[in-house]
């Protein structure tokens, strides 16, 4: 597996060769596996505490009534639901889809387990948020403490996964140690271990059979990505990501002023408009509202 003094010295070129912005990037780490049937139920859905805090700290929701309940107040979490409000959520989709997706992770008081299995857990076990049971004894102040500095890196069904490890402002080291964290998490759960990893240089077929194919196209950052997608349900497609803003800079090759690199970016174009010929693919832009305006929502989850 890739060493921490490996990691760090990725990071420090990663953020040396990238222009300064007006705003605190976030750093993303990104892990392709190999050699595993998806098709067998291969998931992930970890919990990891960072080494290295982050400067927002995740959401955490406490559901208890009673002393718990007090606690956690007094412990400043960021939502307390008590029995009688849970049960009057379970009654409102809307308004418990909300209260989930405000929150990263959910504590609950062990008793009020069942009433929360009965209430919301259509809704928190397909989001994989079901809630961390709270001991009568415990210490919410160091509950809440770990759960804040940590985050969840999940994957069903697929052979990557991706997690937010820390922000542009952090130190070089914290980052790497955060990355390091991940890696050997990760590892220990799959199969064979580090043999499960891939190596990525280029493009990557993600299946293997041409349906999902991620396609370097560096400019924007060094180690920008587009994604073609070919389905049954949707023919080829090709997202451009952020090689292109608006229609305008796709029809005059325009490319902006806070690119890492003007010439690869032109370059990458050049690579995306051929690869999207030879596909026969319709290209999305992500960020055109028109385009996104063409394409089919998700259908909301029938819970």
């Amino acid at each position: 597996m890739v060493r921490e003094e490996q990691l760090l010295e990725v990071i420090k070129k990663s953020k040396e060769s990238d222009k300064e912005r007006k705003f605190n990037q976030s750093v993303e780490m990104i892990m392709v596996f190999r050699d595993i049937d998806v098709k067998k139920g291969f998931a992930i859905n970890e919990i990891i505490q960072l080494p290295r805090k982050m400067s927002k700290p995740a959401s955490v929701c406490v559901m208890a009534s009673g002393d718990i309940g007090i606690k956690a107040k007094n412990a400043n979490a960021d939502q307390v639901i008590s029995e009688d409000e849970l049960i009057k959520l379970g009654t409102d989709k809307r308004k418990s889809r909300k209260v989930i997706n405000k929150h990263d992770f959910f504590l609950a008081d062990t008793k009020l387990m069942p009433v929360v299995g009965k209430t919301l857990g259509q809704l928190l076990g397909p989001r994989g948020k079901m809630p961390t049971p709270l001991p009568f004894n415990a210490s919410i102040e160091s509950f809440l403490d770990r759960f804040r500095s940590s985050i969840r890196v999940k994957t069903k069904g697929s052979l990557s996964m991706s997690c937010k490890i820390g922000e542009e402002s952090m130190e070089d080291a914290d980052i790497a140690a955060n990355a390091n964290i991940v890696a050997t998490t990760i590892e220990k759960k799959l199969p064979n271990g580090e043999k499960n990893i891939k190596k990525i240089n280029g493009d990557f077929d993600v299946f293997g059979d041409g349906s999902i194919v991620i396609v370097s196209t560096p400019g924007h950052t060094p180690g920008h990505q587009s994604l073609f997608v070919d389905l049954d349900m949707t023919g080829p497609l090709f997202l451009t990501g952020d090689l292109y803003h608006m229609e305008e800079s796709r029809t005059h090759h325009r490319v902006p002023v806070f690119n890492h690199d003007v010439d690869q970016t032109l370059t990458s174009m050049e690579v995306f408009e051929k690869y999207a010929e030879q596909k026969g693919a319709r290209v999305i832009i992500q960020h055109s509202q028109n385009d996104y305006n063409t394409l089919n929502p998700a259908p909301e989850p029938n819970l």
